[in-house]
């Protein structure tokens, strides 16, 4: 069972490629994750940042215990493959290509790429939820990978 840090969600969130369609995707507040401290402003949402990552809290593990990813060596190509084409400098509430933002938002990522619903995630964002688009899909087993990555601390 994957334990994971419970997350508070906002009913509602612009999360698809809003600076590419013309959607404004401004929304107000933001998520704060168990220890995180709430932040977000247009759209935003924040993880638990500030409260450390997901896995290492629940069975202090070493921070890449079970994985063995990295940033550099897995969830860098995952975020350039599937997240970047919408989630880049040109949309600086989410831009993925920057370790900050997917440190600040990994409880959410963690719940909307996960192939089945974790401990501690709302309705929103449902497993598979990301990415939005019609772009490319990660597998599950992809899914799977970047779900361990997340929970074993975001190593770089």
């Amino acid at each position: 069972m994957r334990l994971f840090l419970p997350v508070l969600f906002a009913t509602t969130l612009a999360l698809g490629c809003s600076s590419r369609n013309g959607n404004s995707g401004s929304g107000s507040g933001g998520n704060a994750g168990t220890g995180g401290a709430a932040a977000g402003g247009s759209g935003g949402s924040a993880g638990s940042a500030a409260g450390g990552a997901a896995g290492s809290a629940a069975g202090g593990a070493s921070a890449d215990a079970g994985t063995g990813d990295t940033y550099a060596s897995f969830a860098k190509g995952f975020f350039d493959k599937y997240c970047v084409g919408c989630h880049d400098s040109s949309n600086p509430n989410r831009d993925y290509s920057r370790m900050t933002d997917i440190t600040r938002d990994h409880a959410e990522i963690a719940c909307g790429v996960a192939t089945t619903k974790l401990t501690g995630c709302a309705s929103f964002p449902p497993p598979k939820q990301f990415p939005i688009g019609t772009g490319a899909k990660p597998s599950n087993a992809e899914r799977d990978q970047l779900v361990a990555w997340i929970e074993a601390g975001l190593p770089q």
